[in-house]
């Protein structure tokens, strides 16, 4: 038995509907109500935490979640970590400057990062990549070759550059293992 799986996040190219109509589908309208229920339950922790729940702050928060959301888990999962790390004022204040969509998430990631380590942080992003499985930090470090410097280590070296990309990258520790992955 061979199973072929197509995932797209858009319609684009704009044939790709027509071309595929025999087979079954799961569009974005499927997803919506999901979405939804992901911005409410991200927004009541977010709420919660920060003792806003039932305030006018937790309803715009909500609000702009919704209308930024464009249809993507990962957009309102990156926003709601953002918020999180901030304080009320600096809440109200990003609200006003959510970035649209996933495109600009990026755009702000890769222009937030200095410009000395953009060569270095490229080469690690394409290491992972292309990895066949998440790379520990050791291999990722010595895979770019990164340098001990007079204080820190290499793999201390490497976590900054890995911090450096924001939501970009995630590191995964194990209990039952001496290491962390990066993914």
């Amino acid at each position: 038995m061979s199973l072929k799986l197509l995932i797209a996040s858009r319609e684009d190219p704009k044939i790709l509907p027509q071309t595929l109509e025999e087979f079954p589908r799961v569009t974005l309208g499927n997803l919506e109500h999901d979405i939804q229920l992901y911005i409410s339950e991200k927004v009541a922790y977010l709420a919660n935490i920060k003792k806003i729940e039932e305030s006018p702050l937790h309803h715009r928060i909500e609000e702009a979640f919704r209308q930024g959301a464009e249809g993507t888990f990962l957009w309102v999962s990156y926003m709601a970590q953002d918020l999180e790390h901030k304080s009320l004022s600096e809440i109200e204040l990003a609200l006003t400057e959510l970035p649209q969509g996933l495109y600009e998430i990026y755009e702000r990631i890769m222009s937030q990062i200095k410009m000395e380590n953009r060569h270095k942080i490229a080469e690690m992003l394409m290491w992972i990549l292309f990895a066949e499985h998440p790379l520990k930090i050791s291999q990722l470090c010595r895979a770019i070759q990164i340098q001990t410097s007079d204080t820190l280590t290499r793999e201390e070296v490497c976590f900054d550059y890995i911090r450096s990309c924001g939501h970009l990258l995630q590191l995964q520790s194990f209990a039952n293992e001496d290491c962390t992955w990066v993914a």
